[in-house]
């Protein structure tokens, strides 16, 4: 698993009140994946929490299969 602790881009909407728009940028990082035949597994981001814990599989793996696309109560994409 990767873990970064600073997004430029996430500290600037904390800072500014621009929360409200971080989903629309964090979800791209979804399909961004599946156009390489990826699957994106994440449960946080620095938007919507202090992380952004994320790991990359295969589309066609086992884990992508454990872990599906779903969405939380302010559209944040996540997986469990």
């Amino acid at each position: 698993m990767n873990i970064f602790e600073r997004c430029p881009i996430a500290e600037f909407a904390k800072a500014h009140g621009y929360l409200d728009i971080m989903p629309a940028f964090c979800n791209s990082d979804y399909p961004a994946m599946e156009m390489i035949h990826g699957h994106l597994i994440r449960k946080h981001t620095c938007a919507n929490s202090d992380i952004c814990d994320y790991r990359i599989v295969g589309d066609g793996s086992e884990a992508a299969k454990e872990h599906p696309k779903k969405i939380d109560d302010k559209g944040y994409w996540y997986n469990d």
